[in-house]
This record gives structure tokens, sequence and C-alpha cells, in this order.
């Protein structure tokens, strides 16, 4: 039912598409179902259009970044860490001020053994929100420092991740095996 009412709707947004071309909010209202139906590449092609016709749309900018940050994320999983970096990157040309961004470039930095960028990626997500919690950008910056050979700085690193409890076991792991060196 719910994908029947998806469909409707967009099919009434794209009927004020063709009475009025240049709908921002039209565009926008079209990229957000796509967008909630993980269908990334629609919804980035939508967004792209709604701020073809208004530039200061922030919540076009908003879901294009949901969108690049769903394509970067599936590009992962299947191991496609370059042409993550290449959406992640482009993410931030729409929200400098996103932390989300940065810890996966973080990660698919990582990934890619560029940990210098890695570290940059992490420290920028810890700078752009100081008072948050940010353990998923301390242990992408612990795996960095670590990979790095920087054993005191990924230590400090791993000790803030850990207080997260969702990364506390692995954050651990990464402290025992620093000991080890």
């Amino acid at each position: 039912k719910a994908l029947r009412q998806n469909e409707e709707a967009i099919k009434v947004f794209k009927e004020a598409i063709n009475l009025k071309n240049d709908f921002a909010p039209a565009y926008n209202a079209i990229a957000g179902i796509y967008l909630a139906q993980g269908d990334y590449d629609n919804a980035i092609e939508n967004y792209t259009k709604a701020l073809q016709y208004d530039k200061k749309l922030d919540v076009a900018m908003k879901g294009i970044v949901e969108a690049l940050l769903g394509k970067s994320n599936a590009l992962i999983q299947a191991g496609k860490f370059q042409e993550a970096v290449d959406l992640l990157t482009q993410a931030t040309t729409y929200r400098q001020d996103y932390p989300k961004v940065y810890v996966m470039l973080a990660l698919v930095y990582n990934k890619l053994s560029q940990h210098d960028k890695a570290v940059e990626s992490a420290k920028k997500a810890i700078e752009i929100n100081p008072k948050a919690t940010n353990a998923d950008a301390y242990f992408e910056l612990g795996i960095a420092y670590k990979k790095l050979g920087q054993v005191e700085e990924a230590r400090k690193a791993f000790l803030e991740a850990k207080k997260d409890p969702r990364l506390a076991r692995n954050a651990q792991y990464e402290l025992d095996l620093l000991k080890e060196q």
C-alpha cells in the first residue's frame, strides 16, 4: 500500500513539474520518496534538480548528503572504496558541517591505506562537534594512528572510542593489540 501511495505521489509531483519545470519543491519531494525507498541514484538526480532551481533549498542539501551517504555505504560494502571517496567528497561540497561524512571518509581512507587523510577526516569530524562522543571518529583515528606507528596517539583515540558501549569491545581489542607492540 505504501509503495502505491509513493508511486501516486511521484506521479502528482511530476504533473506539477510539467506545469512548472523549475518547481524545486516538487523535485525535492520526489527525491525524498526515492531516498526513503533506498533508491539513491534517483534521489541524487532529483535533489540535484531541486538545487539547480533553488540553490539555497536547505532541505535538498541535507537530502542529497543523506543520499550520497547511502550510496557511499553501499559502495563500501561492495569494496568500491575509491568510488565511495568520490561521493563522500562530493557530499562535503553541500555540507561541510556534517560529521558523519568525515567519519565515513576516515573509514574509507583507512581501507585505502591513506592513513594521513584518515587522520585529517576523523579530526574534522571531531572538530565539527567537539561535545559529542565522536566514538566512531575516534575509532577510525585510532586505526589510522596505529597504522602510522603512532602508538600513543592511537591509544588515546581508542580510549575515547571505548567510552561508547557500541565500540567498547573493539576499542579494547585494539588497545590490547597496542600493548603487544
